[in-house]
């Protein structure tokens, strides 16, 4: 089941990127990146701002305050990447390098997912018992450890 969602993943990026292409994709990875972060570190003062107005359970309002933070960082990360892609597709030339960049950073991308599931597969964890039934997780993981 890891390897069909595995092999699914590394068709999404590689396609992603080549029509995206590396600016887009780059402010995309890096809004999420700032969008969780944001989230992680400011959740509770705006849940406990909201939970003046709402006066519902803490935990509900905590998930909207992840949630109010992570989307709107996410649509301001969407805007920035409309005018960037706007600029680099004006030049036929960038245009083209810019998508088969953008490819290979799908691709980049995709190895630091199958980097972080080999690393962090250690014995008794979740991830483990994923991995280990995974064909290709386990044949990298033979080979790197040649």
């Amino acid at each position: 089941m890891l390897d069909f969602v595995l092999i699914l993943t590394f068709i999404y990026l590689l396609v992603a990127g080549f029509y995206y292409g590396l600016a887009a994709s780059t402010i995309r990875f890096i809004g999420v990146i700032i969008g969780i972060y944001l989230s992680l570190i400011f959740f509770k003062p705006i849940a406990f701002f909201m939970n003046k107005y709402l006066h519902t359970n803490e935990t509900l309002v905590e998930f909207l305050s992840v949630f109010f933070i992570f989307s709107s960082i996410i649509v301001l990360s969407f805007m920035f990447k409309v005018l960037v892609k706007d600029k680099v597709e004006e030049n036929y030339k960038i245009k083209i390098i810019d998508k088969i960049v953008g490819g290979l950073f799908g691709l980049f991308l995709y190895i630091f997912i199958l980097y972080a599931l080999i690393k962090y597969s250690n014995e008794g964890s979740i991830i483990y018992d994923l991995a280990s039934q995974s064909k290709i997780i386990m044949t990298l993981k033979d080979w790197i450890e040649k």
